[in-house]
């Protein structure tokens, strides 16, 4: 039995403690050498959705120069510290070198991708931008891109939201701040649960893929890293 994997994060402007940054990241989708020192042989990502990298990034910076904040009784350019870009990685256990040798399996390959593509599409309609495939690493898989209308890409994060929202409310309630931090834990994995099984519902069980994760399965993690393309381990360890 194979396994799905499909992971989202948000990014900024500005490099999180990890270095990563929305400059970071598409760089590593369009194969700039500086950000694929981790890929043996890199190849072009392929277009299959929308806009190229190249144009995704100036889309993203004309919108975020042109667009003010309130702040008290001012206005202020975005903060770099607000994540205004949202990433998805979907990954289909089909080896790359196997896809790119067999024209039945890259049908099938091929098959899972369009209603990957389809599935981003009915959530975030014109927001979903841009998907690119990768074939340069172990697994077929393509990273997609959402540019938020109001440059908020926590709000369409349904984990972060989810948590947000719980922590709030249980404070309205009296709770004590450890008690709404707990209750907003619960309610981000209840988000991030539902999301794997709407995208199982609708293209994992298609493609005879189960919704399971590493834990589960107990992969090492360097297995996980190499099955997802590096991307969200601690994501599916918490969410699965």
């Amino acid at each position: 039995m194979s396994f799905q994997f499909i992971h989202m994060d948000g990014y900024a402007r500005k490099p999180d403690k990890a270095g990563r940054s929305i400059e970071w990241i598409l760089n590593e989708a369009d194969r700039v050498p500086i950000a694929c020192i981790h890929i043996e042989t890199p190849k072009p990502p392929k277009l299959v959705y929308g806009c190229s990298i190249s144009e995704l990034r100036q889309l993203h910076d004309v919108a975020v120069s042109g667009t003010r904040v309130a702040w008290g009784k001012r206005d202020r350019a975005i903060p770099n510290t607000q994540k205004t870009l949202m990433t998805f990685v979907a990954s289909h256990p089909l080896r790359a070198d196997e896809a790119v040798s067999d024209v039945a399996k890259m049908a099938e390959y091929e098959a899972w991708e369009r209603d990957t593509i389809r599935w981003l599409k009915d959530r975030y309609g014109g927001e979903f931008k841009t998907a690119v495939r990768h074939e340069d690493e172990a697994h077929m898989h393509i990273h997609a891109y959402v540019l938020p209308i109001h440059l908020r890409a926590t709000d369409l994060h349904p984990g972060a939201f989810a948590k947000r929202r719980a922590f709030r409310e249980a404070i309205e309630r009296g709770d004590d701040p450890k008690t709404s931090s707990k209750r907003g834990d619960e309610a981000y994995r209840a988000a991030m649960r539902e999301l794997q099984s709407d995208y199982q519902e609708k293209v994992g069980a298609r493609h005879g893929l189960a919704r399971i994760g590493a834990g589960r399965r107990r992969l090492t993690r360097a297995q996980w890293q190499q099955e997802g393309s590096g991307a969200g381990v601690q994501e599916h360890l918490r969410t699965n």
